[in-house]
């Protein structure tokens, strides 16, 4: 496991360089040596470390995608910066920018992060800091499959390496003993400035808003051929708000 998170540490460090670039290099036509040099870059390595270990033989991955994607950052001074590829560590929950077959990689410093976005197969996906929702958060990043005036649903997805169990025969025998990188997955409802953990059941949605009981009732009433899955409850939150 350290030889494995070894190498997306050694990645180039990036403490603070959003706070200290200035509006002008934040803008979509910065050079990206630039905006890197806002900042002493720690140890610079090439993203073939990145690239290698991807293509190593543990089931599941390290990264919400596996491949480098468009996406955005909107920084905590409000600026956003486009047309960037980006990499989301989902183990350290670190993001990481680089211009399109660059080498030079810039770890973001989460303290400078507003939200980011990624762009996968025509849908943006949206991240917010979770530590704006409490303390237990602080490092991590919700994706927000739902925002409204009333009604937030974030879900985090925190994924931690497992080593091979070599002692279970059955799983050796059919070729199924393989280190993984394992994701676990926990849903939270935000109201009235309260997060509240919550599963992907209609009767665990209706216990969380007893309030909301004609509403639901309406919603589910227009989606009985629809499976109750993660997109039908962030639609549902949507049209609750």
């Amino acid at each position: 496991m350290k030889k494995i998170l070894a190498i997306v540490t050694a990645i180039s460090c990036f403490n603070a360089a959003f706070a200290q670039a200035d509006k002008n290099d934040l803008s979509v036509a910065v050079d990206f040596k630039t905006l890197a040099a806002a900042n002493t870059l720690g140890n610079q390595q090439t993203t073939s470390a990145l690239q290698s270990y991807k293509s190593g033989g543990a089931a599941g991955s390290q990264f919400f995608t596996r491949e480098w994607c468009e996406g955005s950052v909107t920084t905590a001074t409000h600026e956003t910066i486009n047309n960037y590829q980006l990499l989301y560590d989902k183990v350290n929950q670190d993001l990481y920018i680089r211009q399109k077959d660059s080498n030079l990689v810039i770890q973001a410093d989460k303290s400078q992060v507003a939200t980011f976005s990624l762009n996968i197969n025509g849908k943006q996906l949206l991240f917010v800091p979770a530590g704006k929702y409490g303390n237990q958060f602080d490092g991590s990043y919700f994706e927000a499959l739902a925002q409204g005036a009333n009604y937030s649903l974030f879900k985090l997805t925190k994924t931690h390496f497992e080593r091979a169990d070599y002692s279970d025969m059955l799983k050796v025998r059919n070729g199924e003993a393989n280190d993984a990188f394992i994701d676990n997955i926990t849903y939270y409802l935000y109201h009235n400035n309260t997060l509240e953990k919550i599963t992907v059941k209609e009767k665990a949605v209706r216990k969380a808003l007893p309030a909301e009981t004609q509403k639901i009732d309406a919603f589910l009433s227009a989606h009985k051929s629809d499976e109750f899955n993660e997109e039908l409850l962030a639609n549902l939150v949507t049209a609750l708000n």
